[in-house]
């Protein structure tokens, strides 16, 4: 009879175990699947404010202070080496200015495109933004109209 009921205490101390440890993987992964769902509404949050950013210059008929503007805006993003940079071309825009900027150029680029662009007052210009696979602006298309 002893060892009938060592037997059973054993058994039960055994099931309680395995049920606390039940509960335990079944609190970890709720706590997982919270954190998850927090991270990926931080990085739209991230996202949104990133674009956010740039959503003031899109459109046509921008005025040359705007694109100057625009372009520090992405000049400083080079110059502070961001996660996330933007590659900027320029169609029908004030001579010498320069096709794209991009890259390890893309500072001095935006610089020499502002400069002609401040001294062009006869052009207005189209703005449009392009996305990557993330949903971070990644490409700026600046056409310029006489």
């Amino acid at each position: 009879m002893d060892n009938a009921s060592k037997a059973l205490i054993i058994a039960g101390a055994v099931l309680i175990a395995v049920m606390l440890v039940s509960i335990g993987v079944l609190v970890y992964q709720s706590a997982v699947g919270q954190v998850n769902n927090a991270l990926q509404k931080q990085d739209a949050t991230n996202i949104s404010l990133y674009n956010s950013t740039y959503s003031f210059y899109t459109g046509a008929g921008q005025s040359r202070s705007k694109v100057c503007s625009l372009l520090e805006t992405i000049k400083g993003e080079y110059d502070a080496n961001a996660e996330h940079t933007i590659e900027v071309t320029f169609a029908t825009c004030p001579d010498g200015t320069p096709t794209s900027a991009s890259g390890t150029t893309a500072s001095a680029s935006c610089k020499t495109a502002i400069e002609k662009i401040q001294k062009a007052s006869n052009y207005t210009y189209d703005i449009q933004f392009e996305k990557d696979t993330s949903g971070y602006i990644n490409k700026c298309k600046i056409t310029g109209k006489q």
